[in-house]
């Protein structure tokens, strides 16, 4: 640290030099600016990575583009890059689509591929060199362009390279990196990989980029494309951002906060004083006169009246929608709200909300062009009250934007995720509308809209009743069947039952919330269906006759598993039938307990089952019954086998299964949460049955579970590959159950998919006109009509290997699923894929050439088949592939080949030999073999049907309603085979977005599916609430937003419309909707949000001028507040800036002329996460490390209770993920990282790779799974740390998994959880000192006093020290200025830091936030190696040694407060907690202080009681009156449930509660707020304080030895802490 970056203290102990920038320079104003903690890369990178993702393909073209117009010498600046690149006409020859121009821009002014950039800097540091130096004996790391060759480095790129290495593994891929594969084909094996490091704008890059080109082409080689950072020194400079939002909030003056030195000299100017200094300068261009420009001398907030704040909303809508110009009106009227809400009160002064017949005050003050007349605005109230009712807004509406339909979340608003969301959908436009010239991009939004549900779900799909809960499954036993669902008991025939009502109109009688309804009806029918062989699910099956002995009101049924006629599920399940004929139910349950003790004991499960039996019968199983009764028993053997088999259960081969169980109808998987998921499924089916009994459309004679079973969602059959479980799984692309969808339209293989369709050859019969199709309609519950397409709406294309008989036996069921009448409308295709070099042993050539009719080629294939199975395999001369043609025929057809090569390998996602489905666009493959055993014709039926139901009608019917709608029918236009092939790509395309949208926001509320919105839009009584603008019809983005503009919303979102508007092919829709009875000014700041849509430049150099936000024209008077708004997955930091953010006030910075500067520092990138065990709930207390190789440990986490969340501050780069080496991998083992989130640009490298990519200013989100060790299934971590650590505190109360999870089932604690990421741990550190503080500051004078307070705890003790300080609300100066402090005075300190939760309810003022910290994150912000730590305020004084407060004992509670003095009786009736809830909550106990505390840290974590706090937290939050004081209120809330210690009373005396008295002997004083004399802080510590001024000299004394040059400038970059400065440099 240099010495002038500290010189001049003054007030604020340091002042930092103000950064430069290309901004307009004004007195009084205020700027912010944000810069990464990298290096700017070059531009030309970020422009290389918006392309490589825009247009892979284009890649290596436009790099040579560049090349030929020699820019990417040294000597271009980014002025020239930018003008080339982005211009269309100097453009207009690039690789580039021209439409992706404007995306390009959009892309490098908010700088979205920099992080990429900057990733691959990071790996190549950190990986490529360290790994290619371990391998290799000649590195050089001077090689601006080089290649990697397994392990070896090649600085010629021309080098003739060596055979590699035996058994060499291919080089993993990142998401980072450009991969181009070898398109030669070769029968030598697969092209080997080169990893091509360069430094693009180097001089020798051409040269060498035109060679490696050569040398991949010429050598069959795949090749891999990262950057390195520049060889040659640049001069550096940090990034500046875009992408957030600032804000001036106005702070309250009941207390004075500002420090007095910083007014000496100078004098602040009262509100209502008039100022000697000339009107400002006007910066914004010409006065508007719609936002009052005119009318101000000085700007300045005004008060309202408290009557006319009511309408102060629906009077700037007003005036907004009035204006010619409603966009800017609205972005400059929201964004300075403050200062503008006066005059928008006194030009439409009519307090509507009083008598209407009152005269308005001082008239002559309303502006003629702007003043409405009162029935005007009594009109428009009642507008705006109709589209309220209309909204069903109850109070203020909730501000709402939706692009293309996807709710973006205004609360988190992202800019870096909007504008993927703007590429993506503008991408998906521009394809979808090729396909169909005559569809508009309007037509193309809509379709997006249509309804469609990515996974079957409950109330979603267009066949779904609203009160349903997804596919349910008819377990009734055909009639061709002997009956095998054996039911327990019976509801309506049982005597148990004979107490409760019968009536079935009983069902419409309220009850208590979550009680089951005890009736006479088997209103709720659970089937189980288990392996009477297992010992775990014969025991749940005693567990459940054991709830039917305890009269629950739900009717319980077994069918028993079977499997091979001798294996022990089979003679179990044919033995428990045995004893059901001859001794009824009371029998079988007797055979069943004696079963039960058998297989407890006995060494085999048959042995069990044979014992069982012969002790209750006397009689051998197999001998005396089932060889003798063998047509009974067949009978009852092939019941259950068809039960089985319809229902796509099966036993596996090693003769496990897994147990499920069916809820009329609906079947989940039986485990341990059976009884949880029963009642989750209960009450949804009750409301149902409700609904329809009030309807009368169920009755007492109505059988309840045929109704249930004949739902429209109820379906005969199941196939685990239709009916998908798993949206991702540990096998990911390759596990045929996990649901995966195929975009063929606007993906990246499009032109592939065209190709290949257009030659395949259809089976089937399609629709020549369109037809009336009878479906069922959700909303009315009944069945209903529809118009339909000509053309085949499913088209099926089955890959095999059709030279095989099994592979045939496949196309074989296909066929005969085209000659059943359900199959009309579907077309099918096959494409041969044989295994290389296999030998075909049955001719393909008719389903691959033959246009024959699926009857004709039916009979066809099957005497091929007859044929194939009896010679066997033939000679050599023949190819699966190839319908009898010699290999070299095939090669003369080679680019038809590899085209159908690639469809199969990358749209399938098939190898060679494998079986796959591909239903318009979802992909079931590989199937397992053989394939025709896992898909019959019935099957094909189900499937077509599921996916027409579930996901691709609503499309369908869209699409042709759209093109119906057409002059003549565009359908008409178009045969039935093109019209087929525009369904298959439209419904793909559509459904495949959808899916992607709802995994993207899997773990959020908003944003999950795609809203249709064309009703609201068309409303009536909205268009007097309305403006648009753009053109609705060519326009590719439909942005639609709602909202009130006097709310704090409006001004984000009218930052977001403001950037849009200046976008090409971008309709805008605002609806205004204000609140028609605020109690209180609505917006209480001035906010700027910085969404640039070009780069600025500076134009003396050409150099990007950094982004910034600017403040002009504020009210000086006001006390204010500067902060930021960021993104979620940013964690900033203020760095550089003399003044004090956190108390500005502009006369005083513009008497001494100047303006405010503050530079942030974007310090962190998140990645989030959510961790699983193997049972799928949250490993709590499992922790984490994320680093590099050389350094795995950089920071650390622990995972939370409840949603397994976890948090890790990194940087762009690629790091490794693991469990932390202790007790996390004693206890546990990772099997496997994932990223679901696909559509993010950083994601993992592979399933189980456990390296993460950070590449995004998004930050990341993983899925990190674990399970625990063999022997270890009962141990808690956290336990295992302790007795590792040597702990013997034996009464560590051990909450659990099951009980922390367990409250999740309530309605406010799922949203809650515990977590560790600190920044404490980022560094090894040294051991704890003896005694730790904690504490947090908020500008200078809070700073001033946390000095002080430092002082006075090292002043009163000899033990070692160390401050723990929040870094989120410290100032740039005071972190400049306290490792000094440290050094003199001797103690160590560290700055912690935690990103607030996205699922916790944020604060949102300052002060709030800074209490939530204060008692949310207690177990977060630590390292788990501290034991104990102790809060003290900032403004206290510390009398006493702290040793003390370390060494007590709190008797087993997790942490110890003060209580509130009761001796200064004065000040009684400001004791809140002696009255009302308070008194009645405590129960004789204190309410206690939170000025100063000390907490347990172990037990704090053993009592998960950061969990149950922030569970407590979400709950009273709801309500904005709640937790007033919430750092002292939610503890004091909670001091039942988690242990609180009262300290002695001496620990904290404060003037304002405690007598004069009791001061002689405080241990610590506190300078707590006096609500009745509101003295301000500073004049009371130095009434009461005579050792304060003493210790605040000491402060002041270091800080001018500073400024003189007394103290040497401290010149490392580690500070007192030893490592923290490097380490944020590293991540």
């Amino acid at each position: 640290m240099a010495v002038e970056r500290v010189i001049a203290l003054i007030s604020a102990f340091a002042v930092a030099a103000v950064a430069g920038s290309v901004i307009e320079y004004q007195i009084g104003s205020v700027f912010a600016n944000v810069e990464s903690p990298w290096n700017a890369p070059p531009l030309v990178l970020e422009v290389l990575e918006f392309v490589k993702g825009e247009n892979p393909s284009a890649f290596f073209p436009y790099i040579s583009w560049l090349i030929d117009r020699g820019l990417l010498e040294e000597k271009a600046t980014p002025k020239d890059l930018y003008r080339h690149v982005t211009d269309p006409k100097l453009a207009s020859k690039s690789p580039l689509d021209p439409a992706s121009l404007p995306f390009l821009k959009l892309a490098l002014a908010l700088h979205v591929h920099a992080p990429g950039v900057q990733a691959s800097y990071q790996f190549y540091d950190e990986w490529a060199v360290k790994a290619v130096n371990v391998s290799s004996t000649t590195f050089s790391s001077e090689c601006p362009v080089w290649i990697e060759w397994y392990g070896q480095q090649f600085c010629d790129v021309n080098a003739r390279l060596p055979e590699p290495p035996k058994n060499a593994e291919e080089p993993e891929i990142l998401s980072i990196d450009y991969f181009w594969s070898s398109p030669a084909l070769s029968h030598s094996g697969p092209a080997r990989t080169i990893i091509l490091y360069a430094d693009i704008i180097h001089r020798t890059f051409p040269t060498a980029w035109k060679a490696i080109l050569e040398k991949v082409k010429t050598e069959n080689l795949n090749l891999v494309v990262r950057y390195r950072p520049g060889v040659n020194k640049r001069r550096a400079r940090l990034l500046g951002l875009a992408g957030y939002g600032a804000e001036l909030m106005i702070k309250s003056q009941e207390y004075k906060v500002i420090d007095d030195r910083s007014e000496k000299g100078e004098t602040a100017q009262q509100p209502g004083q008039k100022s000697s200094e000339e009107e400002p300068v006007q910066v914004q261009g010409e006065a508007d006169e719609w936002v009052f420009e005119h009318t101000e001398k000085l700007p300045s907030i005004q008060p309202i009246k408290k009557g006319y704040i009511a309408d102060i909303g629906l009077k700037t809508t007003a005036h907004i929608l009035r204006s010619p110009f409603p966009l800017n009106t609205l972005v400059k009227l929201s964004a300075d709200f403050p200062r503008y809400a006066h005059h928008i009160d006194a030009a439409y002064r009519t307090p509507i909300q009083l008598d209407f017949d009152e005269k308005p005050e001082n008239p002559e003050e309303n502006s003629e062009e702007f003043t409405a007349s009162i029935d005007d605005l009594k009109h428009f109230r009642n507008v705006v009250g109709n589209a309220r009712i209309g909204f069903g807004f109850g109070g203020a509406p909730q501000a709402s934007l939706y692009i293309n339909g996807i709710e973006v979340d205004v609360d988190r608003l992202d800019v870096f995720s909007v504008f993927r969301t703007l590429h993506s959908e503008s991408g998906l436009v521009r394809a979808l509308s090729s396909a169909i010239p005559q569809l508009t991009t309007s037509d193309i939004v809509s379709l997006f809209s249509a309804p469609v549900s990515s996974a079957p779900r409950a109330g979603a799909g267009p066949t779904s009743d609203p009160n349903t809960w997804g596919d349910c499954f008819d377990v009734r036993t055909p009639a061709r069947d002997k009956d095998v669902l054996v039911w327990w008991n019976d509801l309506e025939k049982d005597s148990r039952y004979k107490q409760f009502p019968s009536e079935l109109f009983d069902i419409l009688r309220p009850t208590y919330p979550n009680q089951l309804r005890y009736m006479r009806k088997n209103l709720f029918s659970v089937l189980f269906v288990l392996d009477l062989s297992s010992v775990e699910q014969v025991a749940t099956l005693v567990e459940i006759l054991q709830l039917i002995e305890r009269d629950v009101p739900i009717r319980f049924g077994i069918t028993p598993i079977v499997s091979e006629l001798d294996s022990p599920a089979t003679l179990a399940a044919l033995a428990f039938f045995d004893r059901l004929a001859e001794k009824g139910r009371k029998g079988a349950k007797e055979f069943i307990l004696q079963l039960r003790s058998h297989l407890q004991r006995a060494t085999s499960p048959k042995a069990a089952v044979l014992a069982a039996y012969k002790l209750e019968t006397s009689k051998n199983l197999e001998k005396d019954v089932i060889a003798v009764d063998a047509s009974s028993i067949d009978g009852i053997y092939s019941s259950l086998k068809a039960f089985a088999d319809r229902l796509g259960l099966r036993v596996s081969p090693d003769g496990a299964f897994s147990p499920v169980m069916s809820m009329n109808g609906k079947l989940v998987p039986l485990d341990e949460s059976y009884q949880q998921n029963m009642l989750s499924i209960y009450f949804p089916m009750i409301e149902h049955l409700q609904a329809q009994v009030y309807r009368r459309k169920v009755t007492e004679k109505s059988d309840i579970f045929d109704h249930f079973m004949s739902l429209p969602h109820v379906h005969s059959r199941r196939n685990r590959f239709v009916f998908t479980s798993k949206q991702g799984s540990e096998e990911g692309e390759r596990n045929p159950e996990a649901l995966r969808l195929r975009k063929l339209a606007a993906g990246e293989h499009d032109q592939l998919v065209n190709s290949v369709l257009d030659r395949l050859v259809y089976h089937g019969n399609c629709y020549e006109t369109p037809i009336i199709e009878v479906q069922w309609d959700e909303t009315a519950d009944d069945e209903a009509a529809i118009l339909l397409p000509n053309g085949c709406r499913s088209t099926i294309i089955i890959a095999a290997d059709f030279g095989q008989p099994e592979g045939l036996k496949l196309a074989q069921e296909a066929l005969k699923f085209l000659e059943l009448p359900s199959s009309y409308g579907t077309r099918v295709a096959f494409l041969s894929n044989g295994e290389k070099n296999a030998h075909a042993a049955c001719s393909s050539c008719p389903l691959v050439t033959s246009s024959e009719s699926p009857s004709s080629l039916l009979s066809a294939i099957t005497k091929e088949l007859e044929t194939c199975e009896k010679a066997g395999q033939t000679g050599p001369d023949q190819r699966s592939d190839g319908c009898g043609t010699a290999v070299e025929s095939i090669e003369t057809i080679l680019e038809q080949y590899m085209e159908k090569e690639a469809f199969i390998a990358n749209v399938m996602g098939l190898k060679s030999g494998e079986a796959g489905i591909l239903l318009n666009g979802r992909a079931i493959s590989p199937l397992p073999n053989p394939p025709a055993d896992a898909f019959s014709a019935e099957d094909f039926n189900l499937l077509v049907s599921y996916e027409w139901k579930v996901r691709n009608s609503g499309v369908t019917q869209r699409l042709f309603e759209i093109l119906k709608s057409k002059t003549q029918g565009a359908t008409s236009q178009m045969d039935g085979q093109s019209l087929s092939k525009v369904i298959m790509k439209m419904t793909s395309a559509v459904v495949a977005a959808a899916a992607e949208l709802e995994e993207r926001a899997a773990w959020y509320s908003r944003g999950k599916e795609r809203m249709d919105l064309s009703l609201t839009l068309a409303r009536e009584d909205l268009k007097e609430c309305t403006f648009t603008i753009g053109d609705k019809d060519s326009a590719m983005i439909h942005a639609v937003s709602i909202f009130d503009p006097a709310s704090n919303s409006a001004q984000k979102i009218g930052g977001v419309l403001e950037a849009l508007s200046k976008l090409p092919s971008v309709y805008l829709h605002v609806i205004l909707i204000p609140a028609l009875d605020n109690k209180e000014m609505p917006v209480n700041r001035f906010y700027r949000f910085l969404f640039p849509v070009e780069l600025q430049f500076n134009e003396e150099n050409g150099e990007i001028a950094p982004p910034s936000v600017g403040f002009h024209n504020i009210p000086q008077d006001a006390l204010l507040t500067l902060g930021l708004d960021v993104p979620g997955a940013w964690v900033v930091t203020p760095t550089n800036s003399k003044h004090d953010l956190d108390n500005l006030r502009l006369s005083a910075v513009a008497k001494s002329g100047s303006s405010v500067h503050a530079t942030f520092l974007l310090k962190n990138i998140l990645v989030e996460g959510h961790g699983q065990d193997s049972r799928g709930a949250p490993p709590r207390g499992a922790q984490f490390i994320l680093g590099t190789p050389s350094n795995p440990a950089m920071v650390d986490t622990i995972t939370m209770a409840n949603l397994g969340y976890l948090q890790l501050k990194a940087n762009p780069g690629v790091w490794t993920l693991m469990l932390r080496p202790g007790a996390s991998t004693d206890v546990f083992e990772l099997e496997e990282v994932r990223d679901t989130l696909s559509s993010r640009s950083a994601r993992l490298t592979g399933r189980k790779s456990k390296v993460v990519v950070l590449s995004s200013f998004e930050g990341v989100t993983v899925f990190p799974r674990v399970r625990k060790r063999p022997g270890m299934e009962a141990k808690d971590v956290l336990k295992v740390e302790e007795e590792l650590a040597g702990s013997r505190d034996g009464q560590a109360a051990q909450e659990g998994i099951s009980g922390i999870w367990g409250s999740i089932k309530n309605k406010f604690s799922n949203m809650m959880g515990q977590g560790k990421a600190s920044a404490a741990s980022e560094v090894p550190t040294s051991p704890n000192a003896d005694i730790n503080i904690f504490s947090v500051a908020s500008g200078h004078l809070y700073e001033r006093f946390l000095g002080i307070m430092m002082l006075s705890v090292m002043k009163n003790t000899n033990s070692t020290v160390k401050f723990w300080l929040i870094e989120n609300f410290l100032s740039p100066s005071f972190k400049e200025f306290i490792p000094y402090l440290a050094k003199e005075h001797g103690f160590d300190y560290e700055l912690v830091t935690y990103k607030w939760p996205h699922w916790l309810r944020q604060q949102t003022e300052k002060q709030r936030t800074i209490w939530g910290y204060k008692i949310l994150f207690l177990d977060v912000l630590f390292p788990l190696s501290l034991d104990k730590v102790i809060f003290v305020d900032a403004d206290q004084v510390v009398r006493t040694d702290m040793q003390e407060l370390v060494e007590m004992d709190l008797s087993g509670a997790v942490y110890g407060y003060t209580p509130f003095c009761d001796s200064r009786k004065e000040m009684d009736g400001f004791r809140f907690w002696n009255s009302g809830y308070w008194k009645q909550h405590l129960q004789g106990r204190a309410y206690h202080i939170s000025a100063l505390y000390v907490v347990d840290l172990k037990r704090f974590r053993q009592l998960a009681a950061g969990d149950r706090l922030r569970g407590q937290y979400q709950m009273l939050s709801a309500d904005p009156n709640s937790l007033a004081n919430l750092d002292q209120d939610l503890p004091n809330n909670m001091i039942h449930n988690i242990p609180m210690f009262s300290l002695p009373q001496e620990w904290l005396w404060c003037e304002t509660w405690c007598s004069d008295a009791e001061l002689k002997t405080a241990k610590t004083i506190d300078l707590c707020n006096n609500p009745q004399t509101k003295e301000p802080k500073l004049e009371r510590a130095k009434r009461i304080l005579p050792e304060w001024e003493g210790l605040d000299e000491q402060v002041q004394s270091l800080a001018r030895k500073i400024s003189t040059g007394e103290v040497a400038s401290n010149q490392s970059n580690e500070g007192p802490l030893g490592g923290s400065g490097k380490l944020e440099g590293e991540l």
